[in-house]
């Protein structure tokens, strides 16, 4: 199975903070990298796919590497 990370940008409050989250490939928002037609032309921020990724472990060190902290989808890898 195969992750990708979303980088983008958070704004809170005045000040803009980057995100890092996980995915599987198959999670539709993702699309194997693609992302989601829904999201595209959303507001103005950083949005690129890394990867993808062979492990989990991959997938979080590149987060963490990315936005300080590994986020997960909440589709694809519910709590």
């Amino acid at each position: 199975m195969a992750y990708y990370v979303y980088e983008y940008l958070q704004l809170e409050g005045s000040k803009g903070v980057i995100r890092a989250v996980m995915h599987k490939a198959a999670c539709r928002w993702c699309n194997d990298g693609q992302g989601h037609p829904q999201n595209a032309g959303k507001r103005a921020g950083l949005r690129q796919w890394h990867g993808p990724y062979q492990t989990m472990a991959e997938a979080r060190k590149a987060a963490r590497q990315i936005g300080g902290k590994a986020l997960a989808c909440g589709h694809c890898l519910p709590a």
